[in-house]
């Protein structure tokens, strides 16, 4: 990533000197002269943050204080690493939840046992374990820190086995499995599948049971943007996403998405409250 960190040093300065020049020699700035070291990178009080580029690629990433970040927004709301208008914004929540985490002092939680107690209890999962969720929040992702694959295999089996296992199960039930969208060095996608609407069953005149009607399972794409935040993406099999190679963009953009999330627990809980019949007390784990 040398590259990409020449390109934020270089901007970083730029700023720097049009923030003194328009205030007089005066600089004001908490994230452009915060030292970034690998003690603090270590010590998890920065968090990783990506520039993108005209086209909406990732041209950059880097880390900055969360500290300083907190400090940025309270005086603008443009990226602090090209100073231009910030639309979706989790950079905020994630430098709050960074700081958050911080101010409990070092621990560590099994978040394997954790998860399944936020899964059925959301909503009051915060209060009931404060340090827990600040935890999660700053650090729950899939695979080895907390969330498994619901099942086995390739993400073509995994698709195949989710069908069968949601094809008669009640309403809400859900199940979290690999994505059809090929994961990336700065995208990591994996996908929900749960039941919309239960298959309706009958008793036939000559007493067989029978499924009038199939199950309806909706999927819902999730990617988890290195630098960024967590989004659902409107995107199919063989969507390019962004990468990067020695520091170069490969010219992507982001699919086409309406939020971003700073956590993925936020977007879990999100799709708990508005997500058509999704609950988050009936996805399973793995099996």
């Amino acid at each position: 990533m040398a590259t990409s960190r020449q390109l934020y040093v270089d901007n970083r300065e730029w700023l720097r000197q049009k923030e003194e020049n328009e205030n007089g020699g005066e600089l004001d700035c908490p994230v452009l002269f915060t030292p970034i070291t690998t003690e603090i990178v270590a010590s998890e009080s920065a968090i990783s943050v990506a520039k993108f580029g005209q086209k909406g690629d990732i041209v950059g990433m880097d880390f900055i204080s969360s500290d300083a970040l907190v400090e940025w927004f309270k005086m603008r709301k443009t990226h602090p690493m090209t100073n231009h208008p910030i639309g979706f914004n989790p950079l905020e929540k994630r430098a709050q939840y960074a700081v958050r985490l911080a101010s409990y002092g070092p621990f560590d939680i099994n978040p394997d046992s954790m998860f399944p107690i936020f899964l059925k209890n959301c909503a009051t999962f915060g209060e009931t374990y404060p340090k827990e969720y600040a935890w999660m929040q700053r650090k729950l992702k899939m695979g080895d820190t907390g969330i498994h694959m619901t099942f086995k295999g390739t993400a073509s089996e995994q698709r195949v086995s989710a069908l069968a296992y949601l094809s008669d199960k009640p309403t809400g039930t859900g199940v979290f499995r690999m994505s059809s969208i090929e994961s990336t060095k700065l995208v990591e996608c994996f996908a929900i599948s749960y039941v919309a609407s239960a298959q309706r069953i009958a008793t036939t005149s000559e007493g067989q049971v029978a499924v009038i009607a199939e199950a309806k399972i909706r999927n819902v794409a999730v990617a988890h943007v290195m630098g960024y935040g967590y989004t659902i993406m409107d995107a199919g099999v063989g969507q390019k996403l962004p990468d990067m190679d020695n520091g170069v963009s490969n010219g992507v953009s982001l699919p086409i998405h309406d939020m971003m999330w700073a956590s993925l627990l936020d977007l879990l809980v999100y799709l708990h409250n508005n997500a058509y019949n999704f609950d988050l007390r009936y996805m399973a784990l793995e099996l």
